[in-house]
């Protein structure tokens, strides 16, 4: 009974870390729509409308994909919740689970790619400068938690910013970045 119990508890667990993905395709002023993207990469509008194209595609290949996801879920979510839940049927679920997550992945790189491709060779090394800082932004809000960078105007932006610190209004103890809680950054490192 106590494997059982562990196997559900890591299973309840690792389904929705397994499922998420970060969000496709444009959001307000930080996606194609917006104006500093365009001008940064300097597309053409012919570029603009194949990669509005692109971004459709994905969303309605991906449209299934997501509906039979969020069906599992449901199934999951109930069998968890049964009176006697079967470790097979939630075992089960979570790996079609898992597949669909792979398959939206696979569908959202090949389409990726597909975008990518739409740029000439300029672009693209534009593109990958943004890719590398993207890919050091956790590590700069790290150093500016730790004080040792600035942080931009007006922080991080909603998706995991800092908030108010200690001895700022609204700070304070269990507040902004070093509390460890939210968006799985853990706690600020030790700088001493």
């Amino acid at each position: 009974m106590k494997t059982l119990t562990t196997v559900l508890t890591a299973i309840l667990f690792a389904v929705p870390v397994l499922a998420q993905e970060p969000p496709e395709g444009p959001r307000g002023p930080h996606g194609l729509r917006g104006q500093a993207l365009q001008q940064h990469l300097e597309l053409t509008e012919q570029q603009r409308e194949d990669l509005k194209t692109n971004r459709q595609a994905l969303r309605e290949a991906t449209r299934p994909l997501m509906q039979q996801m969020r069906e599992k879920r449901n199934l999951l979510r109930e069998e968890m919740h049964s009176e006697t839940p079967n470790a097979g049927t939630i075992g089960q679920l979570t790996v079609e689970i898992k597949e669909l997550a792979e398959q939206m992945k696979a569908a959202r790189e090949a389409s990726r790619a597909d975008a990518v491709a739409l740029l000439d060779s300029n672009q693209q090394a534009k593109l990958a400068i943004l890719q590398q800082a993207l890919e050091l932004q956790g590590l700069a809000r790290q150093a500016a938690g730790a004080n040792l960078l600035a942080a931009p105007k007006g922080g991080f932006g909603m998706r995991g910013g800092m908030g108010p610190g200690p001895g700022s209004p609204g700070g304070g103890p269990g507040k902004g970045f070093r509390s460890g809680r939210g968006r799985g950054r853990g706690p600020a490192p030790n700088v001493n």
